[in-house]
């Protein structure tokens, strides 16, 4: 009964999820729209639902979740950028290199590395890989190409730097490929609601007004989901017109994710979730590179999430230990 394995899975990680809500002493966190916890909680939710579209996939009937992955890293990117403004309306550009550096490219640089022994490949790809040349993880090049984007108008063009953001969002619809251009608004939306919180903030303290949001952009993406199956515009794949209707699901379906778990506070403070969402980048590098082997069966996806959290809690501990030293190393020099 292979066809049951998808619904069986949800129900598994929901019910973790929310096992974890009961057995866990309540924490005190922020949990005002966008603070450090609430956009946590959201990389959390994102890397779930990364996961999930992922092993679906192998599943009988898993095309249903196919919008999963790109919902996921619509969150990803929102949560990413709003991070990166807050961090540089605090710091402005110091360190700014140093610190991506050492967050994102050096843990997809030692993955690369761990994992040369159980798939090789030569030095010349190898060395591809590690600069981003011929990369197994589309994200990486596509997030990093970001930060070049955010640092370079940051630093020559602040005043006109949202407006760029956008209009360079909305050029991937035409030049990049569908997973990468279906998500055009995410990265610049995040910095938008980070320059523009306090308003964000103001708004969502009327209820009525957050459901009819959350509600608008869930109906939204809904509409173009439906929209996207028809044949005449399946028959556009390829094109920016089939990667603004990609884009038009995954964008406001993670905004209606957004916005809706402002109504939820326990969904906020969820410790798994805040777990998740602490060690998200390196589940989405360790479980990349073996989610094509669960081959459609229950029992190897549910190995996988939990091998995978694993893994992941031991890497970031690792690389917070190593980032802190070198941080520190700095310090103490200067």
């Amino acid at each position: 009964m292979e066809i049951l394995n998808i619904p069986i899975l949800v129900m598994l990680i929901a019910a973790t999820v929310y096992i974890s809500q009961i057995i866990t002493p309540p924490q005190k966190l922020r949990l005002e729209f966008l603070s450090l916890d609430y956009t946590t909680a959201i990389k959390g939710i994102a890397m779930l639902i990364i996961m999930l579209g992922h092993c679906s996939g192998h599943y009988v009937g898993g095309r249903l979740l196919t919008p999963c992955g790109g919902i996921g890293v619509s969150l990803f990117l929102i949560a990413s950028g709003y991070g990166l403004n807050e961090s540089f309306l605090k710091h402005r550009l110091a360190d700014f290199w140093k610190k991506r550096i050492l967050r994102v490219w050096m843990p997809y640089a030692l993955i690369t590395l761990i994992a040369v022994p159980f798939c090789w490949v030569s030095w010349s790809d190898f060395w591809q890989q590690i600069v981003c040349v011929r990369c197994l993880y589309w994200f990486v090049p596509y997030v990093l190409g970001w930060y070049v984007g955010f640092w370079f108008l940051s630093k020559w063009f602040p005043k006109f730097r949202l407006s760029i953001m956008y209009a360079l969002g909305i050029s991937t619809l035409f030049w990049m490929s569908e997973l990468q251009a279906e998500q055009a608004l995410g990265f610049a939306t995040g910095v938008v609601m980070s320059e523009h919180k306090t308003w964000f903030r103001s708004i969502m303290h009327v209820k009525k007004l957050v459901v009819t949001i959350a509600l608008g952009f869930f109906l939204f993406g809904c509409c173009f989901l439906i929209l996207k199956q028809i044949p005449m515009i399946r028959e556009w794949a390829g094109t920016w017109v089939f990667n603004l209707c990609q884009t038009l699901v995954k964008f406001p379906l993670s905004m209606a994710i957004v916005v809706g778990m402002n109504l939820s506070p326990r969904t906020v403070r969820n410790p798994l979730l805040i777990f998740t969402g602490t060690i998200a980048y390196e589940l989405y590098l360790v479980h990349f590179r073996f989610y094509t082997l669960i081959g459609g069966k229950l029992w190897p996806a549910i190995v996988l999430f939990v091998g995978a959290f694993l893994v992941s809690w031991i890497f970031h501990t690792l690389i917070i230990k190593i980032n802190n030293a070198i941080l520190w190393g700095d310090k103490n020099r200067s």
